[in-house]
C-alpha cells in the first residue's frame, strides 16, 4: 500500500513541471502555452546543401546516383571521393566526376546484406530492452509490476522493434548532397 501511495504522489507532483517543457517565448501570461496545431511536433532534418563531406564519408561499395549539370544520371558503386571529385563505376567503367559538375548525390543502397544489418540492429535493441526492463524491475519492482518473465519479454520486443526499425531507416535511400546554384 505504501508503494502505491508513493507512486500516486509522484505522479501528482510530477505534473507541476509541465510549464518547464515550453520555452518562455511561447508561454502565455501564466507561464504555460499549449502546443499550437499548425506547428510540427518535430524538427525535420535539414537538407544537405553543399555538404560534400557527406559524400566523402560514404562507405566504399555503396550504390549512389550522381546527377550532373548536363542532366546525366550516373548510377553505380562508390569508389571514393576527395575534395575535388567523386569516383564511381558507371556503365562498367570507372568515372571521375568533378565536384563542380555535381548537382545532387543520392544514396541508393548501402553495401552488405539488408537482412543481416536489420537483424543485428534488432538483436542489439532486444538486448538493450531486456537490460532496461531488468533494471526497472530491480529498482522499482514489487507487487505493482508484472511478473519478471513478461516484463523481460516486453522489453525484448520493444527494444527489438526499435533497433530493427532504426537499422532499416539507416539503410533507406536518401539525399546525400545537394549543390546550391
Amino acid at each position: 500500500m505504501k508503494r502505491l501511495f508513493v507512486l500516486a504522489a509522484a505522479a501528482v507532483l510530477a505534473t507541476g513541471c509541465s510549464p518547464l517543457l515550453f520555452p518562455p517565448a511561447q508561454a502565455g501570461p501564466y507561464g504555460y502555452a499549449p502546443p499550437s496545431r499548425g506547428r510540427a511536433a518535430y524538427a525535420p532534418e535539414p537538407l544537405p546543401y553543399e555538404r560534400w563531406d557527406n559524400v566523402m564519408r560514404l562507405k566504399h561499395g555503396s550504390v549512389i546516383d550522381v546527377l550532373t549539370r548536363d542532366g546525366a544520371a550516373n548510377v553505380g558503386p562508390f569508389l571514393g571521393a576527395d575534395i575535388r571529385s567523386a569516383r564511381i563505376i558507371a556503365d562498367r567503367q570507372e568515372r571521375e566526376i568533378e565536384r563542380a559538375e555535381v548537382v545532387r548525390v543520392d544514396l541508393v543502397s548501402l553495401p552488405g546484406s539488408n537482412i543481416r544489418s536489420v537483424a543485428r540492429g534488432a538483436a542489439g535493441g532486444a538486448m538493450l530492452g531486456v537490460g532496461v526492463a531488468a533494471l526497472f524491475s530491480a529498482v522499482i519492482g514489487g507487487d505493482l509490476w508484472p511478473p519478471p518473465g513478461a516484463l523481460l519479454r516486453a522489453g525484448a520486443a520493444t527494444g527489438g522493434l526499435a533497433g530493427g526499425g532504426a537499422a532499416a531507416a539507416n539503410r533507406q535511400s536518401r539525399l546525400i548532397y545537394l549543390a546550391r546554384f
